[in-house]
């Protein structure tokens, strides 16, 4: 409800600019980083008040030329390092602190929408210290994709707008994150960080222990990449699944039991007890065969009784629906339905998998997409043309 109907304060540029290094960690993006640089090295923001860096990891030597061709600064990760955190950390260590004041992280296949660096700017400006920009699938070109992109858009609504604007601090998404530079620097300086797969999820808990909220930016657009085939979905979650439940362990560390309990940490500690989309579909169509069966077998199974039980999933189903865009209801949405049952079975086969504490990062392969702009002035987003390689 708050998503729906709260009262959005919308930022107006400000002549001030800040300083912003935007970091792009690549490991093996060979074939997607060249066109993520091209389009951020043009980005609309004055030139000389950013710069674009890749931390290339394991990349080839005539794509690291490209990227310096196109006007972009190349950090070259140790082969050895092999994760995300960690390559975020090496280029750290790379930059001095003093040249920047916000640091923008965007994944591999991210394009930063129009005047999303000086919305982000105009942001910090006003006191923000860690944002979240609104991320935005750039393909819908399989059912499952769009399945991936209406999903992040719940995710978007209920756990970051919604949120923000009843007062308690947004999650991070993963890309499309800006911080504060020095504030960053610190948390991934901390050796917990740097063998978290989950790296996010640990900057969200460190800025909670900071008492540092986190803002939501729903006009500052970037477009992410959705996966497009059930396989990479499998591989995708199992990392996802497994950093869930590695930050529900973290709220029972010595660290985080130690910090000053504050709303935003009891709230965050609740929305990780919430199970993944993906399972309550399972839980759901389990509770319909036991109501089925109360009424064939006239046998008493719930408690309470089954209307308490349907009242809920009831309120669950209106609570995702209310949550999708319009602009992602159409007959193609109805189409992906039937995806979902070789979803949940790929889920399904990753609790078999599932290793709590993995050091290995899990390398999901991006799509080369070529990308094409218009603006499209009857929502205002920034619609992408893709075409899929």
């Amino acid at each position: 409800m708050a998503n729906l109907f709260g009262k959005r304060h919308d930022l107006v540029p400000v002549e001030s600019k800040k300083r912003i290094a935007v970091l792009i960690p690549a490991y093996k993006e060979d074939g997607v980083i060249l066109e993520t640089v091209s389009v951020a090295v043009e980005h609309d923001y004055p030139r000389e008040s950013f710069d674009v860096y890749v931390a290339a990891d394991s990349m080839r030597a005539e794509t690291l030329d490209s990227i310096r061709n196109l006007g972009a600064q190349v950090i070259e990760v140790p082969s050895e390092i092999g994760s995300k955190a960690r390559s975020i950390n090496f280029a750290f260590s790379q930059l001095d602190e003093e040249d920047y004041e916000i640091i923008c992280i965007l994944d591999a296949d991210n394009i930063m929408g129009p005047a999303c660096l000086e919305k982000i700017n105009s942001a910090f400006v006003a006191g923000a210290q860690a944002l979240q920009c609104h991320r935005l699938a750039k393909n819908l070109n399989t059912p499952v994709a769009l399945l991936e992109a209406i999903n992040e858009e719940i995710n978007n609504s209920l756990f970051r707008s919604g949120q923000r604007l009843l007062g308690s601090s947004a999650s991070g998404a993963g890309s499309g994150m800006a911080f504060d530079f020095k504030l960053l620097k610190e948390i991934f300086n901390m050796p917990r960080i740097l063998s978290d797969t989950g790296e996010d999820k640990e900057i969200d808990l460190q800025l909670l222990v900071r008492g540092i909220k986190m803002e939501y930016l729903s006009d500052a657009l970037v477009y992410d990449e959705k996966t497009s085939t059930v396989t990479k979905f499998k591989n995708q979650r199992l990392r996802w699944v497994e950093a869930h439940f590695n930050h529900l362990l973290r709220f029972f560390d010595k660290d985080i039991r130690s910090a000053r309990i504050s709303v935003d940490l009891v709230n965050r500690f609740f929305q990780y007890l919430i199970l993944p989309r993906t399972f309550f579909i399972l839980i759901i169509t389990l509770v319909c065969f036991l109501v089925l069966i109360e009424q064939l077998f006239r046998v008493s199974i719930f408690t309470p009784a089954q209307g308490w039980w349907i009242a809920v999933i009831g309120l669950y189903v209106l609570t995702q629906i209310l949550s999708i865009p319009r602009r992602l209801i159409n007959k193609d949405t109805l189409t992906s339905l039937l995806y979902i049952p070789d979803i949940v079975r790929s889920m399904l086969m990753n609790m078999a998998r599932l290793r709590l504490h993995r050091k290995e990062f899990i390398h999901t392969p991006k799509a080369l997409l070529i990308v094409n702009w218009w603006m499209d002035e009857i929502n205002g987003f920034a619609e992408l043309s893709c075409t899929v390689i």
